[in-house]
């Protein structure tokens, strides 16, 4: 079956599907594995990907265990889910994709977090005993506890059929600030066509070629704009952008997304000179 791998972010309905995607339901138990004492664990930052299958919330659960000789690291699936192979190799081939240096730098950052609040807590704790001479303090050595390394870390992947930005939208904040210029500035002082005494509002669509990783990897506007100022700051403006992530039945896919923008010149009587920019 043909697939166009196209979304469409709409500015009243944010992630709507441009096309619908054939879902697979299953019946699934909430979780296949309990892990206990969750809390204690270090986790690493958790991803979500998008995917036609349905999960029902699954949680695919990896135990990642450094080697500091080797600088690689062994992954162990802890809850293969029962049904769903395709998720199951998908989410190790996730995990298996995380680079040496992050897993060790969170550990670096976990260890120093953990010996810091040990310590605190021990100065807490003598803050509390009661008050000692001085030459007792001399005679008593000062104890200092040392977190536990670590040696393993944990990692999750969850698969969701939402669309959409990873982190956060786009805020348009350049282009927008640029814009606002626009509109105070006088027709005849202004060397940009974008906005003058007639025109106090245009709209542009951004059409974006995502990878399979949710990157931008081309960009077309339309209507085509000829402002070279207003590019650079719209390239600042998306500089950052990343879309989820997406696989069709396990397998990554490339696809498009749209994303309507519109900008709109405040009334001459509004104090504020700024330029209102429509959000999704």
């Amino acid at each position: 079956m043909k697939m166009f791998n196209k979304i469409y972010l709409n500015a009243l309905n944010p992630l709507s599907l441009f096309l619908a995607l054939h879902l697979f339901s299953v019946t699934t138990q909430a979780q296949a594995t309990n892990l206990d004492a969750e809390a204690q664990k270090n986790w690493l930052p958790a991803k979500l990907e998008t995917s036609n299958i349905q999960t029902d919330g699954y949680r695919w659960v990896f135990e990642i265990t450094p080697n500091k000789q080797a600088q690689t690291f062994s992954v162990k699936l802890l809850n293969p889910h029962p049904s769903l192979t395709p998720l199951n190799k998908r989410s190790t081939d996730i995990a298996q994709s995380l680079q040496y240096e992050d897993i060790q730098n969170f550990i670096l950052r976990e260890e120093r977090y953990q010996q810091e609040a040990m310590q605190r807590e021990l100065k807490q704790q003598e803050s509390k005993q009661p008050t000692q001479s001085a030459s007792a303090k001399e005679d008593k050595p000062t104890e200092k506890k040392t977190a536990p390394s670590i040696d393993q870390v944990y990692f999750s992947v969850k698969f969701s059929q939402n669309y959409g930005y990873e982190k956060r939208k786009p805020n348009f904040n350049e282009t927008k600030n640029y814009v606002a210029r626009l509109c105070t500035t006088k027709t005849e002082q202004q060397s940009s066509s974008l906005i003058n005494d007639q025109q106090r509002t245009f709209k542009i669509e951004l059409n974006w070629q995502l990878s399979s990783e949710g990157k931008i990897v081309a960009m077309q506007i339309s209507p085509p704009i000829h402002d070279q100022e207003f590019l650079n700051k719209l390239n600042i403006d998306i500089k950052n952008v990343k879309f989820n992530s997406i696989n069709y039945n396990g397998v990554p896919i490339t696809y498009r997304a749209q994303q309507p923008v519109d900008y709109i010149c405040p009334k001459p009587s509004r104090l504020e000179s700024m330029a209102k920019f429509i959000p999704f």
